[in-house]
Order: structure tokens, then C-alpha cells, then sequence
């Protein structure tokens, strides 16, 4: 096997076209002859070819592809000289991409112009969903073509080849290679047709072999300088087996961000993959898939996958990833990267980004694609910047009684009961930033084992109360999340609303805390612009969805008032003391809403 670059050592024979075409980024040459062989195949130069071993030169069946690599002018990249030889009479092509079933190959075309068989050149882009072709602008020179009948022959170099050129290679040096065929309009290429199925090949080999090789990943400096989370507990991914680990840990990003550098382990004849939300029962996670296809010579995979978290369903994520490295050994994958500016995670919607959920697990694939993604492990809330996870008290919410009165209106019940220190308290501070529309920061902390409830609404026996829920899903290990809900007061019933809201929270056993902020309230949940009456109360979870909302607490206030009792409603739960000032104005506003 031949390691490193490899020398560029093949000679140009054959008859230049004058009549060579192409656009502004190709760069033809004008010398004289152009041939294709095998020579140097295995020892100088990487040879892929259908049917095996066939010679490109004179045989009707032959499909072939050789590539040798030189050093680039730019740093961390090379450049790629590429022979090409078939028979056609549209066109002959080679694709170079990261992921056969997702994203975009590039496509370098050789073809025979049907107006005047000519040869032509292009470079394509190819949708590898769908097969759909687009014009790019990738530079290519030094292309040379001859057509002999239908027999296609060509030259060419692809300079700077590595990872910021999206399509070409997965790590630097690894690409899927396909070769195939298809027919032109002039010189359009039509529908390319892969003949040489994708073969994942290391480019700066003769060989082409991906040389297996070892990460090292290990519990060293587990809850010390990176966050683990594994299954079994405990295990050890060098030594047990199995063993399905991840580890985090946070460098700089660009600005206040954070990198996150991922470690993933684990034994599977499909992949392995780590995932980040906000909220495991609802919303989206990004998942990081590595994996073997083993309807594919058993190649490496890297995948970014959005998960929907209510049904299952994975689509792809545009989600980048830098500085890949991997290794396969059977049924062993092991992989590492770097997830960039993690904090900005659009899936972890959060006045924190360093907080969210963990998701660990595998799955097989159905005809070469993920499909399903079996969650091994879900976290629970961890602070990924801290190697123990923990939340810091600032990340837990603290919520008290600071500023009942003064800044922020509280309501409770018991009647002054303080959350953070008696377990029956059911409370919630009110701080408005705005009447116009109505902004304001909400704070509800309570306990239940499923939701605990704020609601708005202009008569709490008829019509219907705007419901925002924080919740725990004990079916998904009582992760948190925030549901928002029409109720009809009249029999108790939800309709979903799809009002966007601001919110972050964190559950601990049966104890529930939240901030949400909303704004622009509806007129059916005021009695006027600042007036509205505020439901506190509790309710269930089942499989996710909210149970009857059980009102603990009703009270007519004005919501921008630290003091802002208005009316104590029939059967309220605690009282409010107002001094005669207060009672004043508020007989007063009651009486000019009549």
C-alpha cells in the first residue's frame, strides 16, 4: 500500500480540440494529445474502474477513473489529477461527495456537444436526493478531451481539494466516488446515471485504502474537564463492551459562543449518535450520526439529522461540523468533531445555551438510510459547559419572593408562601417591561408530577383562558417542557395555540420551575389593557399531552402593578393586603370598566 501524496507522473498524449468548450472558471489547455491507461495503477496513481481491472484504452465496456494527487499552493488541501475513459455518446462523468444519499455530489462531466460531436467540459453540481443537476462554478484546469466515435477520453485537475469545498471530500483526504453516464441537449447534461456505484476511497492513496486507525476515546477526565454521559453507567468505551459513550467539552467560539468538541463510541452494525434539545417530549433535535453501510463495503458515515421529537420522524439538518475524524473496526465506531458555536443551536431555544437535554443511541438502516433513531439515554438538562452537567443556580432559576410588592407582582397559595423553601407553594411573579403591546416576564414555580399552570382570561367562567404550561413528561424521564393552550372555561377543554413564546425551565422530582415571555395579549384575555384575571393552578401529564387544568388560585389584577390586586374573585385561594389608596383606585377602574 502506498501512503502519502502521490506523484504526479502521468503523461498527456493525445489530439487537442480547438472546439473545446467551457465556462469562465475552467481553464483549458491547448496541448496535443491526451491517453488513458492503467499504467501506474495501485503504485503511482489510485485506479477505479467497471468492470474490474478492465484497460480504458480500446475496450468498449471499460469505465475509468484514475486520480494522483500533488501538493496545493493553498495549506490543508491538494490537488486532484483525474483521468476519465468510456463510451458514450452524451456524456462520461465522475461525482465526488460527502454523503451519497444526502446533500450534493460534485460532477465533472466529460461529453460529446450533439450539435457538432464535439468535446465539451462542465462542472455540475447533483442533488443526491433527487438527481436534479445545477451549474456550478467550481475551477478545473488543464482540461484536455478527445472523442474517437463514442469513446470518451479526458484529463483534467481539480485544484485545493479539501473540506471547505462542499461535495468533494468528508475529511480532508476521503471522498465517495461514483462513475457513471447520461445523455446531453447540445451540451446540457441530462439525468447522470451511476454505472460504478459509490466507493469510499482515500484520494492521496494509491490505493486507496482509509487506513483504520484508533481515537482513544476514554473516560479520562470524565467530570473533571468533560462532561460524560454513557450506557451502561460507568463503562469504560475502551474496555467494555458494550459500552455507548459521548463526551463534551467547550472550547472558545466566535464571540460569547462556545465550541463544543464531541467524542461518540459504540458498537453497531448501523450507527451511533449523539443528540441536543431543549425539550426531548416536543420541539427538535440535532442529531449526529456516525455510522457503517453495510450495503456499502461496510464505508464510514457522518450524517446531521433534525429529529422530531413528538413523532420520530428525521429529515436532514444543514448543521455543519469541523475537523471529523473516525474509525471503524467491525461492528466498533468511533468518531469525534467539533459542533461550532453550539451555543446558538437554534433546536436548544433557551435564554441559556449552554443548557439542554442529551440524547444517546443507535439504530440500523433500511436500504442504506436512517430512518429511526432508538434513544439509548435522555439526560435530563445538563449544563454542557460544566464537565459534572450541573446547573448553576442562576441556570436553576432561583425563584423567591425579591421584589413582591416593589418591583414585580406575586401571587400565591398558600397566602405568602415562599417557593424556595415550602414544598406546597404554587407561585408566580408578574414583571410587565411594556404596555404597548402588553410585554411581560413571567416566573411560575410549583410542584406536581405533571404541569403546573398560569392562565389569562377576562371571565374565568365562560369564554376561554389563554393556559401556559410547564410541564414534566414522566413517560420521557420527566424532561420539562412548555405547552401553550386555548381553554374553554366552560367545559374545560383545550385547543393547541400556536403563540410564540419565549420560555426556559428545569425540573427537579416532583418541583417545577419557569420563565416564560409573552406579549400583545388578545382582548378575550384582558378586561382592559393592563386588567386581567390570573388562574393558578395544576394538572396531569398522559403520554405527553396536558390533563384537566385544576385551578388553585383566581384573582382580578392589574398585571403592570407590583401591587396590582384589583378584586379578590369568589373562592379565591389566598388575599392580598391594599392599602385605602390602592382600594381607592381599584374600586375606581372596576367601576369604569362596568
Amino acid at each position: 500500500m502506498k501512503s502519502g501524496l502521490i506523484l504526479l507522473v502521468a503523461a498527456c498524449v493525445a489530439l487537442a480540440l480547438p472546439t473545446a468548450q467551457g465556462t469562465a472558471h475552467l481553464s483549458f489547455s491547448n496541448d496535443t494529445e491526451v491517453t488513458v491507461t492503467r499504467n501506474g495503477c495501485g503504485e503511482t496513481i489510485l485506479c477505479l474502474e467497471i468492470p474490474d481491472d478492465c484497460e480504458p484504452d480500446g475496450n468498449a465496456t471499460c469505465l475509468f477513473a484514475s486520480f494522483n494527487a500533488t501538493a496545493s499552493m493553498e495549506p490543508n488541501s491538494f490537488d486532484l489529477y483525474v483521468s476519465l475513459s468510456g463510451m458514450s455518446m452524451g456524456y462520461i462523468a465522475l461525482a465526488l461527495t460527502q454523503k451519497e444519499n444526502v446533500g450534493m455530489s460534485m460532477l465533472f462531466v466529460c461529453g460529446i456537444n450533439s450539435t457538432n460531436n464535439t468535446f465539451f467540459f462542465t462542472t455540475l453540481d447533483k442533488d443526491n436526493n433527487n438527481g436534479s443537476l445545477t451549474a456550478n462554478e467550481r475551477n478545473t484546469t488543464d482540461i484536455r478531451g478527445t472523442v474517437n466515435g463514442s469513446l470518451i477520453q479526458c484529463n483534467f485537475i481539480i485544484p485545493n481539494v479539501n473540506t471547505t469545498n462542499e461535495g468533494e471530500t468528508l475529511d480532508g483526504t476521503t471522498a465517495i466516488v461514483m462513475l457513471g453516464n447520461g445523455t446531453v441537449n447540445g451540451t446540457i447534461p441530462e439525468m447522470f446515471m451511476p454505472i460504478l456505484m459509490g466507493v469510499r476511497v482515500n484520494l492521496t492513496d494509491a490505493d486507496g485504502d482509509i487506513n483504520i486507525m484508533t481515537l482513544d476515546i476514554n473516560r479520562d477526565g470524565c467530570g473533571e474537564t468533560k462532561l460524560c454521559v454513557e450506557s451502561p453507567d460507568d463503562c469504560d468505551p475502551q474496555g467494555d463492551e458494550p459500552c455507548l459513550f459521548t463526551s463534551l467539552n467547550t472550547t472558545t467560539g466566535m464571540g460569547s459562543g462556545f465550541n463544543l468538541s464531541v467524542e461518540l463510541s459504540g458498537n453497531s452494525s448501523g450507527f451511533i449518535a449523539m443528540g441536543l434539545t431543549q425539550d426531548a417530549a416536543e420541539g427538535i433535535t440535532t442529531l449526529y450520526v456516525c455510522g457503517i453501510n453495510s450495503s456499502n463495503h461496510n464505508d464510514f458515515f457522518f450524517l446531521t439529522l433534525d429529529r422530531n421529537n413528538s413523532n420520530g420522524n428525521l429529515t436532514q439538518s444543514d448543521q455543519e461540523v469541523n475537523d471529523l475524524r473516525y474509525a471503524v473496526d467491525g461492528t466498533s465506531i468511533e468518531c469525534t468533531f467539533t459542533i461550532p458555536n453550539a451555543n446558538s443551536v437554534t433546536t436548544r431555544e433557551t435564554s441559556d445555551g449552554s443548557v439542554g437535554n442529551v440524547l444517546l443511541g443507535n439504530g440500523t438502516l433500511d436500504n442504506g438510510e436512517v430512518t429511526t433513531f432508538d434513544p439509548t439515554v435522555t439526560t435530563g438538562l445538563l449544563n454542557f459547559t460544566n464537565p459534572n452537567g450541573t446547573i448553576t443556580p442562576a441556570m436553576m432559576l432561583i425563584i423567591n419572593r425579591d421584589g413582591c410588592g416593589t418591583s414585580v407582582l406575586c401571587l400565591e397559595t398558600p397566602n405568602d408562601c415562599n417557593p424556595e423553601s415550602d414544598e406546597d407553594c404554587l407561585f408566580t411573579s408578574i414583571n410587565a417591561t411594556a404596555t404597548e403591546p402588553l410585554t411581560a416576564t413571567i416566573r411560575l414555580s410549583g410542584n406536581s408530577s405533571g404541569y403546573v399552570g398560569f392562565g389569562l382570561t377576562d371571565n374565568a367562567t365562560e369564554g376561554t383562558t389563554l393556559l401556559f404550561a410547564c410541564a414534566q413528561n414522566m413517560t420521557e424521564n420527566g424532561t420539562f417542557f412548555f405547552s401553550v393552550v386555548t381553554r374553554n372555561n366552560t367545559d374545560g377543554t383545550f385547543i393547541a395555540d400556536d403563540r410564540v413564546v419565549t420560555n426556559v425551565g428545569v425540573v427537579n422530582g416532583t418541583s417545577i420551575d419557569c420563565e416564560f415571555n409573552f406579549i400583545n395579549l388578545e382582548p378575550r384575555q384582558i378586561v382592559n389593557q393592563t386588567v386581567s384575571t390570573v388562574l393558578l393552578g395544576i394538572g396531569n401529564v398522559t403520554d405527553g399531552n396536558l390533563g384537566p387544568f385544576d385551578v388553585l388560585l383566581e384573582m382580578l389584577v392589574n398585571l403592570t402593578d407590583p401591587n396590582g390586586v384589583i378584586v379578590i374573585a369568589p373562592n379565591a385561594g389566598t388575599t392580598k393586603r391594599s392599602d385605602a389608596m390602592v382600594i381607592l383606585l381599584s374600586v375606581l377602574t372596576v367601576l369604569a370598566l362596568l
